[in-house]
C-alpha cells in the first residue's frame, strides 16, 4: 500500500486543457479508490467477515478493468465513461418519472428541465466490463471477478449455501456464512494483492512511470509469495 501512495503523491499530469490530463486524472482516482478496498478488505478478513471481503475485492477487479480501458483507449474510454453516466442517469431519471413519484411543484420545472437536457445528450451506453477486460488482455482478472460474483457478492446456489452448516447431522442454518475452503481468507487477500498491485503499474504507467522499476520488483515478490501460499495449500 505505501508504493501504492507514493505512486498518488509522486503523479506528474499534463495540462488541465488537455485530453491527457482527463486519463491521468482517473487512473489517480481508480488507484485511490482501489486503496480504500484493499484496505476495507483487510479489516473484513481481520473481523472474519470473509464474505464482505470479497464483495470489497471484486469492486478492486472493476476499477482494474477500467484501468485497462485508459490505457488501451486513452481519452477514447473517457468518452466512454462520459457516455456510461449519461445511459445510467437518463435511464433512472426516466424510470422514476414513469413512476408518477410524489413531486415537489417547486422542483418540477427544474427536473423537466434537466431530463430535456439528459435526453438531448448523445444515447451513450453501459460500459461492459467484460470487453473492457478483454480488450486490455484481463482475461484472468475478468475470471476471477466472477468468481467473486457467484460465490459472494450475487445471491446463487453457492452464496447462499455458505450459511447451511452440512457437517452436522440435523439441520443448522448459520447466521455467520461459512467460509468455502480452509483458506478462503488467504485466497481472498492474495485476490485483492493481484488487483490492487494492477491497478498500481496501470495508473504509474500512466502519470509518468516513476515507479516502474519498483513495481516489478514487487510483482516478482508477490508472484512467488502467490505461488508459495498455493503450494502450501495442496
Amino acid at each position: 500500500m505505501a508504493l501504492s501512495k507514493r505512486v498518488v503523491l509522486d503523479a506528474e499530469f499534463g495540462d488541465q486543457s488537455s485530453k491527457e490530463f482527463s486519463v491521468q486524472l482517473a487512473a489517480i482516482l481508480l488507484l485511490s479508490r482501489t486503496l480504500q478496498h484493499f484496505a476495507a478488505v483487510r479489516l473484513l478478513l481481520e473481523n472474519k467477515f470473509v464474505v464482505e471481503a470479497r464483495t470489497i475485492a471484486r469492486c478492486c477487479y472493476e476499477n482494474l478493468f477500467w484501468i485497462g480501458g485508459l490505457i488501451t483507449k486513452g481519452h477514447g474510454f473517457m468518452e466512454q465513461v462520459g457516455g456510461d453516466y449519461d445511459y445510467r442517469t437518463r435511464t433512472l431519471m426516466n424510470d422514476l418519472a414513469a413512476h408518477n413519484l410524489p413531486s415537489d411543484p417547486d422542483l418540477e420545472p427544474k427536473f423537466a428541465t434537466f431530463m430535456s437536457e439528459i435526453n438531448a445528450r448523445p444515447k451513450g451506453k453501459a460500459i461492459n466490463h467484460q470487453a473492457e477486460a478483454v480488450g486490455a488482455d484481463l482475461r484472468d482478472g475478468y475470471t476471477y471477478y466472477r468468481l467473486l460474483s457467484g460465490d459472494a457478492a450475487h445471491p446463487s446456489a453457492r452464496s447462499i449455501s455458505r450459511h447451511l452448516d452440512s457437517t452436522q447431522e440435523a439441520l443448522t442454518i448459520t447466521e455467520q456464512p461459512l467460509a468455502i475452503g480452509d483458506d478462503e481468507d488467504l485466497e481472498t487477500f492474495d485476490l485483492a494483492c493481484g488487483a490492487l498491485l494492477s491497478v498500481c503499474s496501470g495508473a504509474d504507467t500512466l502519470v509518468g512511470g516513476k515507479h516502474a522499476d519498483a513495481l516489478n520488483t514487487v510483482a516478482k515478490e508477490f508472484k512467488a509469495l502467490s505461488a508459495a501460499s498455493l503450494h502450501i495449500k495442496k
